[in-house]
Order: C-alpha cells, then structure tokens, then sequence
C-alpha cells in the first residue's frame, strides 16, 4: 500500500475507534466487552509497542493523544482483571522503552491512573515512576514531575 494512503488509513481508523468503543461498551457484556478486549486493546499494544501500525513520526504523534484517550475510554469499561492483564502491560512497556514511549507512557499513566486503582498503581507503577525521577534524559524527568500528582492521589501516602 502507498505510504501516504496508508498514513490517512490509520487517521481515519483512529478518528473513529472512540465512536466504536462507545457503542461496544453500550452492547451487551459478551459481545461489546470481549469485542474491545479481544479486538480493540490489541490494537493500541500494535500502535504504541511492536510497531506494527507503521506510520511516520508526525502522523504517529498527531494521533498518539488520540489513542491515549481512547485507551482511557476502554480502561474505564474493562474489569479490574482486564486492565491488568490488557492495558497495564501496554503501560508498563511504555515507561522501560525509549525517550518518547516512557514520555507517552507518563502521558497514558496520568491519564489512567485514577481508573487503574491503588493496588495496581503501588504494585506495578510506584516503583517504575520513581525510576524515572532519575532517568537520564531531562524530558523524561521533566514529565515524572509533571505526570507524578494523579499516581500520588491514588496510592497511601506510605508509599512516597
């Protein structure tokens, strides 16, 4: 397929995923639910971890808001396992992979952080986010410090 014909491809698809998502969450359980588990989520670990949706920088980050959105509509459908077991890898890969993916990472993680719960987020999170107070690029730092206040709201103050 044509490069540029393909980079309107996914900004089409991307457009309208949230519109699917509403409406699969208001289906019924069997068949919205296990429809964006086991059709959507695999999507976003595509976009945001193997690389499989290939597009260039701009059209991936033009959407990259987009695909965090929409992975905190899903987040906030899926049972307490699923967000475990399906969108809390997709997180956790972000925030070990380069610069820009630990940016997006702190960037999904501020926006889940809330729905994830406090169990996931000292269990899982706490420990990755205080690794990246000290990474070694300064934007990665930067955004910590920005990204740190949901996480802090969820987890008991003992942790910090």
């Amino acid at each position: 397929m044509e490069q540029p014909q393909y980079q309107e491809y996914v900004r089409i698809l991307f457009s309208e995923l949230g519109k699917l998502i509403r409406f699969l969450s208001l289906s019924s359980i069997s068949a919205g639910y296990n429809g964006i588990k086991d059709h959507l989520t695999p999507l976003y670990d595509e976009f945001f971890l193997s690389g499989q949706v290939d597009v260039d920088d701009e059209t991936r980050s033009e959407l990259q808001a987009l695909a965090i959105e929409q992975l905190a509509m899903i987040n906030k459908v899926f049972m307490y396992e699923d967000r475990a077991d399906k969108i809390l890898p997709i997180l956790l890969e972000l925030l070990k992979d380069d610069e820009e993916k630990r940016i997006a990472g702190l960037e999904l993680l501020d926006v889940l952080a809330v729905d994830l719960g406090a169990e996931i987020c000292q269990n899982y999170l706490i420990y990755e986010i205080v690794s990246l107070q000290d990474d070694p690029r300064y934007q990665v730092r930067k955004e910590t410090v920005r990204r740190i206040v949901n996480i802090s709201k969820v987890v008991q103050a003992e942790v910090f």
